[in-house]
Formats: C-alpha cells, sequence, structure tokens
C-alpha cells in the first residue's frame, strides 16, 4: 500500500509536468504561447523548437520534482510518511507550476521579439473578425435537462439512503481513513455532517453546470480563410468537451455517493476503494488526453469526415488581440460584453476578467465552499 501511493503521488507529478508541456501542441495554431503568429509564420523552425523545448522542461520539472518521493517511503511510521508524501506532492506541483510559467514567459518574450520583426503586410489575414449569427442555434453542448437530471437522480438517491438508514447511522462518524484505509477522524453525528457529502454534491452540481454552460456562451472565434469548416470543427469541440465534463461529472458523483455508502454502513473494509480512485483517475484522465489530442482547442485538430489527412494540419487566421491577453493568458477586454472565451493557451474556457460577473463568479466559488463547510460541520 505504501508504494502503490508514493507511485500514485509521484506519477501524479510526473504527469502534470508531461500534459503541461504537451499544451503548445493542442493549443491553437495561431496563438503560439499567447502571441498571434501570421498564418505564414505559424509552423516556422523556430516555432517547433519552443514547443520541443517546453515539452522538455516540464517533463524534466515533473521527473525532477517527483523524485525525492522515493526517499519518504522509506519512513516506518506510515501515518508521517503519508502526510510527508501529501505535502511534498503539493510541493512538487508548485515546483513545476513555477517551472512551467516561467519557461512559458521566457519562450513568450522570444516569440513577441521575432513578431515584431515581421513584416505589417504579413498581418492582413488577421484584421478581421468573422461571426455566425446561427452559430447557437445548432446543438452545442449537452443539454442541461440531461447534464443536471442524471446528476439530480444519483443525489436524490444518496439523500434517500442517507434519510432511510439515519438511525442506524453511529454516533461517530467517520470522515477521514488512513493509508492503510482504516479510520483516523470521527465527528460527532448531527444532521450537518451527515448530509454534508449530499450538500457538497450539489454545489457541485452547480459548479459543473455553469462549467458546461461556458462551451455553450462562449465567445466565437473562426478561422476568417475557411469559417464554414472553422466553425463546424468549434462546435464538434464544444459538444466532445460538453460530454466529457459530463461523464466526469457522473463519475464523480458516483465517487461521492459510494463515499456516503461507506460512511453510512461503515464498511471499508469490504471495498477496495485504492483501486477505485485509480479506475476513477484513469478515466478522467483517459478522457482528457482523447478531447485534447483528437479535438483540440476549438476543435483545429478535429478532421471532418472527408477531410484529407493534411487539410487539418493546416495555418489558421484569427483576428489579432494580443493586446487584450495579459501575459498572454488572461483576457482583459472592457469592451467586449462575453464572460466566457477560449483560452489562448491550453484547451478549454476562460473569464473575460474585464467583467465584473467573473469576479462574482470566482468569488461565489471560493466563498462557498468555505461557508457550507462551516455551517454543516459546527
Amino acid at each position: 500500500m505504501v508504494g502503490m501511493f508514493v507511485g500514485l503521488m509521484a506519477g501524479l507529478v510526473i504527469f502534470m509536468g508531461v500534459m503541461t508541456g504537451l499544451t503548445p501542441y493542442f493549443s491553437r495554431k495561431s496563438s503560439q504561447f499567447g502571441v498571434t503568429l501570421p498564418p505564414a509564420y505559424q509552423k516556422k523552425p523556430e516555432i517547433s523548437r519552443y514547443q520541443k523545448y517546453f515539452l522538455w522542461l516540464n517533463t524534466a520539472a515533473g521527473i525532477l520534482a517527483a523524485l525525492p518521493m522515493w526517499f519518504f517511503a522509506g519512513i516506518k511510521d506510515e501515518e508521517r510518511m503519508a502526510m510527508l508524501v501529501s505535502l511534498y506532492t503539493v510541493f512538487a506541483i508548485l515546483i513545476v507550476f513555477i517551472v512551467s510559467a516561467a519557461g512559458f514567459l521566457t519562450i513568450r518574450s522570444r516569440i513577441l521579439a521575432f513578431k515584431k520583426s515581421l513584416p505589417k503586410t504579413a498581418f492582413q489575414t488577421q484584421k478581421e473578425i468573422v461571426v455566425d449569427t446561427h452559430f447557437r442555434e445548432k446543438r452545442l453542448v449537452v443539454p442541461n435537462s440531461i447534464f443536471i437530471g442524471i446528476q439530480l437522480l444519483i443525489i436524490v438517491a444518496v439523500v434517500a439512503i442517507t434519510v432511510m438508514n439515519y438511525d442506524t447511522i453511529p454516533d461517530r462518524i467517520v470522515t477521514n481513513w488512513d493509508i492503510n484505509m482504516q479510520p483516523s477522524r470521527t465527528v460527532p453525528k448531527h444532521l450537518g455532517s451527515v448530509f454534508a457529502i449530499p450538500v457538497m454534491q450539489l454545489f457541485m452540481l452547480a459548479a459543473l453546470t455553469v462549467a458546461n454552460r461556458s462551451y455553450q456562451k462562449a465567445k466565437q472565434q473562426a478561422d476568417s480563410r475557411h469559417p464554414e469548416i472553422s466553425f463546424r470543427k468549434n462546435r464538434k469541440f464544444r459538444f466532445a468537451s460538453s460530454l466529457m465534463l459530463l461523464i466526469v461529472s457522473v463519475a464523480t458523483q458516483l465517487l461521492f455517493a459510494l463515499i456516503q455508502t461507506i460512511i453510512i454502513f461503515d464498511n471499508m473494509e469490504r471495498i477496495n476503494f485504492p483501486l477505485i480512485i485509480i479506475i476513477f483517475v484513469a478515466v478522467c484522465l483517459v478522457l482528457s488526453l482523447f478531447v485534447s489530442f483528437k479535438y483540440g482547442q476549438g476543435g483545429e485538430r478535429y478532421r471532418l469526415p472527408g477531410e484529407k489527412t493534411g487539410e487539418a494540419d493546416e495555418t489558421v487566421a484569427h483576428f489579432d488581440d494580443d493586446a487584450n491577453w495579459k501575459f498572454g493568458v488572461f483576457y482583459f477586454n472592457k469592451q467586449d460584453p462575453s464572460l466566457w472565451v477560449e483560452k489562448r493557451f491550453s484547451i478549454g474556457t476562460s473569464l473575460n476578467f474585464a467583467n465584473w460577473r467573473s469576479w462574482v463568479l470566482i468569488g461565489l466559488i471560493l466563498l462557498l465552499p468555505l461557508l457550507l463547510t462551516g455551517l454543516l460541520m459546527r
């Protein structure tokens, strides 16, 4: 169990390093490291070298940051070892993030310098904004009725099981288990502690529904030279991302439902919980990799039926709005009423931080869990 735990944490750090390093490969071709480049310069050897350098830098950072974990495996006190490995994992992830950010900003500054050296005529194709007025009339995401309904059924089932078995729940319920799946912390039984999991599930349902809605409402971005193809790919990407989010959401709700049944029936010893966690994490990672590499940001990597092999790898032309992207990552545009935009670097959606609603949303996401925890555990 000790080796498995250390291996999982080390693997997590390495995987994060590799995935972060691969980000330039599934980000939009037109914005390399947060810098918009003309189509003719998107496949220059310099850009390819920067991508490879970023991949190896992050992979090496992940491996080196994970290595010290094996020294902790020799600690005989398993509780102390698990605590140290958990704390170090957070530290290692922070190290990988710092190295990645430093590498990103360094490469970005070089690409900005490269962009300044280009002739002005190279940017003629990037002065047009293409919009499809019927874009949102077609299917973009999994309908909210399905997205919310499936998860709500799970939550209702959890609440029903909890209510029916409330009297049989021990006076002190387990909330934490050690590395060997033995109880390490208990709290008194009361409504707040017993129904903490269902309340968390409801909060997750709300947060995940907002995430799903972001794919529906995110600002359009299309190749001005081939807008119709670009819009079709973008719709495919949004639906695939929404479907992936639904699968991960249902899997997460089922995992929380399992934890609640373990709390109610106190049957952890009859369940191979570590294996379940491994399967859960593996499913989430595989789905993430699949969407990232099959579709790419905005669907640029996706090949439409009948599309020739080489066409999906062509360069693209997008409107140059670098001035609105701070550090190539944070979108800040007071003139844009959009709340959601596609990420400039990586895959998925981000917020327009010049829109006051984005800060309200961030505040709610940060404060609500703390308030709920305080109220339920009093």
